[in-house]
């Protein structure tokens, strides 16, 4: 008997994040996306979840049907109290039904955070962000001090940006220093997520030229090539 494996598929996927060749046009692109973006504050009896255009989306009374990523959906799922792996076992029709049957209800306002026609993140009232164009303003002035990018830099690393999260990785090569014979100069890293999936933060540390891999202050081991995306809790 064939098996229908449909409904077994993700309803969401993260999608991979955007490449920049500069941190200039990083800097224009999150100013793009801020400028575009907007906070909303909605009671939780007026949202509900719907099936529009073959895709679940986020309905709010009054406006529009949001649509929703890997991350806003699990937010969603964990708000309602739903298991995020049976709903996507579910029918679209029936996964938005279910969604919305148990959906909380109440005055105290949800923080939505939209990106165009989409739901990237939401939260519950307390939540503070910081956006990602203001966080690359502060470093701006020193980043400009810096009189070269590394152009031989691995895929990992570089200028970053996704539904998630933002990294930048900066490099001085006008300060290239030697120890034990190995070539280092002044690096630090940038990372910030406006939707609250990791932690804000600017951490200095060395390049090294022979593993292009970075080596962060702070770590418990000083010698150890260290992969950045995967140390920033």
């Amino acid at each position: 008997m064939a098996t229908n494996t449909r409904f077994f598929n993700q309803l969401f996927q993260r999608k991979p994040d955007s490449r920049y060749a500069t941190f200039d046009e990083l800097c224009t692109e999150m100013l793009k996306e801020k400028d575009c973006s907007a906070v909303l504050w909605k009671p939780p009896a007026n949202m509900y979840a719907t099936a529009h255009q073959d895709q679940l989306k986020l309905k709010i009374t009054g406006d529009r049907a949001y649509e929703l990523t890997d991350w806003s959906f699990g937010q969603l799922c964990s708000y309602v109290g739903a298991d995020r792996k049976i709903i996507e076992r579910l029918q679209l029709e029936t996964a938005s039904h279910v969604l919305s049957e148990i959906f909380p209800f109440g005055d105290r306002p949800l923080q939505l955070y939209t990106t165009g026609q989409t739901v990237r993140s939401l939260h519950r009232i307390s939540y503070e962000r910081l956006f990602n164009a203001d966080l690359l303003d502060v470093v701006l002035d020193e980043v400009m001090d810096l009189t070269g990018r590394y152009s031989e830099r691995p895929e990992s690393m570089g200028f970053l940006a996704g539904d998630r999260d933002l990294f930048a990785y900066l490099v001085d090569e006008s300060s290239w220093t030697h120890y034990w014979g190995e070539r280092f100069a002044p690096a630090f890293v940038v990372y910030n997520s406006e939707v609250g999936g990791r932690s804000v933060g600017i951490r200095s540390g060395w390049y090294h030229s022979g593993s292009k891999g970075f080596m962060l202050n702070g770590d418990s081991c000083p010698v150890t090539i260290v992969d950045v995306e995967s140390n920033i809790n």
